[in-house]
């Protein structure tokens, strides 16, 4: 493995140096300066040996997409950090793993991938480059993508950067809109057959919950052999999006259901559910679709979520709500086995226990931790 040390005088001549060695692994890393412009060889003999290509903080021509496949024959490792890129695609017969974090560019407004081996993809757009997404010709080995756009791709990119991911096994999404899954060509969507880890972080921002809950119910939907669901940062907000996104999420308010029950998918394989940091004030709404359709569901983490205060009787014991009481003949998670509350020092939880033993009749294999972090 050769690693390039910070930028200075003798910079380019120590990379080529380092070159002439014919290196299985590249490592340059020079922060977020891009003051040192790179280059792959001409000589396509001097990379003949790479597997592993790591960049940070430099400036890639326009001739770096081209010479990426010519000059790297058996590259199986392509990873870019604060790079800026001259260039609008990558293209590689050989890679298997690439990575984009925080990459800007000048020149392209899409990001064009094509990689027949790609098994593993890892995609950060950040602020407003590549506001159009990404297109992706990844062939059938993607297995794992993780893919943050935080609100800075259309939502017309997202949904078409969805449509490349049909055949992954773990799916990572990171500040997806709820319309990007209500997108008009949504029909054409193809069925995730193979996908059975999902996890959705701070998705479906939407000023109406019906939005929210109908985006994320039609994935499910088309998500049928689903065994392990992550929520995180799942939230009612009063603010519009773009508000929403510049607020921090301890600040969010949560607001009244808008819409009438929403029919959510059976979720026959699914066996993990976790919900992290999500917003359960509106009487464990999102927890209450999981429990009636995920009959097969056997370990449920809740962890450091907001919970509803609660209402006391006369003899100081929590009321049974409405919405509880109306939901309990139809949860069918009989084979449940675990549950972890996690929680902060201080975090009322009796609302969420009381709730679960309710339940329990109906998940009589059921025992519940309780976990103070």
């Amino acid at each position: 493995m050769t690693r390039a040390p910070y930028p200075g005088p003798d910079m380019d001549r120590w990379v080529r140096r380092v070159i002439k060695h014919h290196p299985l692994v590249l490592d340059i890393n020079i922060g977020r300066s891009f003051r040192h412009e790179f280059r792959i060889p001409l000589v396509g003999s001097a990379f003949g040996r790479l597997k592993t290509l790591k960049l940070g903080g430099v400036c890639l021509d326009h001739s770096f997409a081209e010479r990426l496949n010519s000059g790297c024959p058996v590259l199986e490792d392509l990873g870019l950090d604060y790079c800026r890129n001259e260039f609008d695609a990558i293209r590689s017969d050989t890679l298997k793993n690439l990575v984009v974090h925080t990459c800007s560019s000048n020149v392209a407004g899409v990001l064009i991938i094509r990689a027949p081996c790609l098994a593993s993809l890892s995609l950060h757009f950040p602020y407003y480059y590549y506001r159009n997404g990404l297109l992706l010709a990844a062939g059938n080995s993607l297995a794992r993508a993780s893919i943050s756009t935080v609100g800075h791709v259309t939502e017309r990119g997202q949904a078409i950067l969805l449509r490349s991911l049909f055949n992954v096994t773990s799916l990572e999404l990171d500040g997806f809109s709820a319309m990007a899954f209500l997108d008009k060509a949504l029909d054409k969507f193809p069925i995730y057959d193979n996908l059975r880890t999902l996890s959705l972080n701070w998705c479906f921002l939407s000023e109406r919950d019906v939005h929210k809950f109908k985006a994320l119910g039609t994935f499910l939907q088309k998500s049928p052999n689903l065994e392990k669901l992550t929520l995180k940062d799942f939230w009612y907000s009063e603010g519009t999006e773009r508000e929403v996104q510049t607020m921090d999420v301890p600040r969010l308010k949560a607001v009244r259901p808008v819409v009438g029950p929403i029919e959510f998918p059976m979720l026959e394989n699914l066996r993990i559910l976790v919900l992290d940091k999500c917003d359960l004030r509106d009487n464990f709404r999102i927890l209450r679709h999981f429990l009636r359709s995920s009959p097969n569901l056997e370990k449920l983490t809740v962890r450091c979520c907001e919970l509803p205060k609660g209402s006391v009787g006369r003899k100081g014991k929590a009321k049974k709500t409405y919405f509880q009481s109306r939901g309990l003949v139809r949860f069918q998670c009989r084979k449940l086995k675990s549950t972890e509350i996690i929680h902060k020092k201080g975090g009322k939880v009796k609302e969420l226990v009381s709730f679960l033993l309710d339940i329990s009749e109906r998940t009589p294999m059921n025992s519940i931790l309780l976990t103070q972090v």
